[in-house]
């Protein structure tokens, strides 16, 4: 009974982890921007933290002061923190204000005597539903991609890769043709507050602390990534996110600076009405990274796409289970550890992958299929 009563207490608090981070912060009414905050404890701050010096981690699920010593932890944490209260106080806030209870977990009552002795105590959800940004986030993102448009240099670059225009078209890729236009003219339809929480405006860095310093003005994210890609649910027919990209071949710095994004937790899979089109156990194809999955797309496969796999998380996978998904692999070892990151997680949500290696020496999809003698098809 003991034990039973231990493993129940353990569930509990385990469900109270696994509430996302951000979503917590914002119940907390830290008003997060991007990934920051600023610190809990600002008379520890020489300028009270005018730039914010709190970070969050989703993949980690934790938070962070760079600047205060000791000051981080889980949801439970953070709670406590801002709370200025006990755990047990933080974990009554956290079940009240997320809808967490014993109850629901199938853990009512702290007498155990009721439930058969060795029954395993019930499991929690792995990890909450990621829920989509709001409406007028989502139309801020919508007004960006109507203001845009497929310009020539836009049109070289994807025909390049084999993408056609009807493509394009058809997924809402565009490019902006004058980032200090369409800042301005954003600013004055949403305002710098909204493009700021969009992710589609951010504060310059301190260049001693290299947080976003918020007395400085906030700049036009996609200032030198002209090109596109929307990220439109399936459910909602909303655009929830946007990556962007320049036009060149190669990072311009000493990092990879190709690809920029909005920042904040991505809602769906690159491409996720397709998945709509398809009946059980169709095939799918499941790639890194929006070029290879836009490359099988030009060839008639219906294709995903997912930014890294600190953005796949359980709940975009197990979109995915109906289908059968196959998995483009390169034989360089970044690719086959995704493959073997992939596979546990894969089989514990019930999802049937199928990997598909690449000829050796292949670089990625699109070399595969815009270079065909190269790669003796």
């Amino acid at each position: 009974m003991i034990h039973a009563l231990t493993q129940a207490r353990e569930t509990y608090k385990v469900a109270l982890r696994q509430l996302p981070i951000e979503d917590v912060a914002r119940k907390l009414g830290l008003e997060p921007h991007g990934r920051r905050a600023r610190c809990l404890r600002p008379d520890a701050h020489k300028n009270g933290d005018r730039s914010p010096s709190m970070s969050f981690d989703p993949g980690r699920n934790i938070f962070r002061c760079w600047v205060c010593t000791g000051v981080g932890g889980d949801t439970i944490s953070l709670a406590m923190l801002a709370l200025n209260s006990d755990f047990k106080t933080a974990c009554g806030w956290l079940s009240e204000n997320f809808g967490v209870s014993r109850l629901k977990l199938g853990l009512a009552g702290s007498s155990v005597a009721a439930s058969p002795p060795r029954s395993p105590a019930p499991r929690p959800n792995p990890e909450p539903g990621i829920e989509e940004p709001s409406a007028e986030v989502c139309a801020v993102y919508e007004d960006v991609i109507a203001r845009s448009r497929i310009t020539p240099a836009a049109w070289r670059y994807c025909k390049r890769r084999g993408w056609p225009y009807t493509i394009l078209e058809k997924l809402g890729i565009k490019a902006i043709a004058n980032p200090d236009r369409m800042f301005r003219t954003l600013v004055e339809a949403h305002g710098l507050d909204l493009l700021l929480r969009a992710g589609i405006a951010a504060h310059p860095k301190d260049e001693r602390t290299g947080d976003p310093d918020v007395s400085r003005p906030p700049y036009f994210r996609f200032w030198k990534w002209p090109l596109l890609f929307p990220f439109r649910s399936r459910k909602t027919g909303r655009i929830v996110y946007l990556q962007a990209r320049h036009f060149g071949t190669k990072p311009t710095t000493g990092r990879d600076d190709r690809w920029q994004n909005v920042g904040g937790r991505i809602s769906v899979l690159w491409n996720d009405p397709a998945l709509g089109q398809l009946k059980p156990r169709d095939r799918v194809y499941l790639t890194e990274g929006i070029p290879d999955g836009l490359t099988l797309v030009a060839q008639g496969l219906p294709a995903v796409s997912f930014l890294g796999v600190g953005n796949l998380r359980d709940a975009l996978i197990r979109e995915l289970a109906p289908f059968d998904v196959v998995i483009a692999a390169q034989t360089d070892k970044a690719s086959q550890k995704l493959i073997i990151d992939l596979g546990p997680r894969f089989a514990a949500l019930g999802v049937r992958g199928i990997v598909k290696r690449l000829p050796s020496g292949t670089k990625d999809v699109n070399v595969f299929f815009t270079e065909p003698t190269r790669n003796g098809q």
